[in-house]
């Protein structure tokens, strides 16, 4: 996987994202409810990042069933209730913006993501 994060990175610009809308959405493969950012401005380089690191080997781990939403989870609880009680203005006003500069590959052990390295991506 570090070989294809740098490869990705490597032929990748740095881009602006916008999260305008959040969502909640029931994960089927953490079995767990997420409230989602959903992204406008640069969900057409989120998605295809997320297609080049889903290229080759890994192509089998996607489900047609759950097609790819460009977005940034903020919240996670078995009980959607919680979820639907937050508020996202506390996060910040719509749009949030930011740029993405970097991929980091990471593992998740015991519920906590540990972070293995970071691609830059090209300026």
């Amino acid at each position: 996987m570090e070989t294809l994060c740098d490869a990705v990175s490597r032929r990748t610009f740095e881009f602006t994202v916008a999260f305008d809308s959040s969502k909640t959405s029931y994960d089927p493969f953490e079995k767990k409810h997420k409230l989602f950012l959903i992204c406008g401005k640069g969900s057409d380089e989120i998605t295809a990042l997320h297609n080049q690191l889903y290229d080759g080997p890994h192509r089998s781990e996607l489900n047609p069933e759950y097609p790819f939403q460009p977005h940034m989870t903020v919240a996670t609880s078995a009980d959607r209730a919680e979820l639907e009680h937050l508020d996202v203005a506390d996060i910040g006003e719509f749009p949030i913006t930011g740029k993405v500069r970097a991929l980091e590959l990471v593992r998740l052990v015991d519920g906590t993501l540990d972070l293995l390295s970071t691609k830059p991506l090209q300026v």
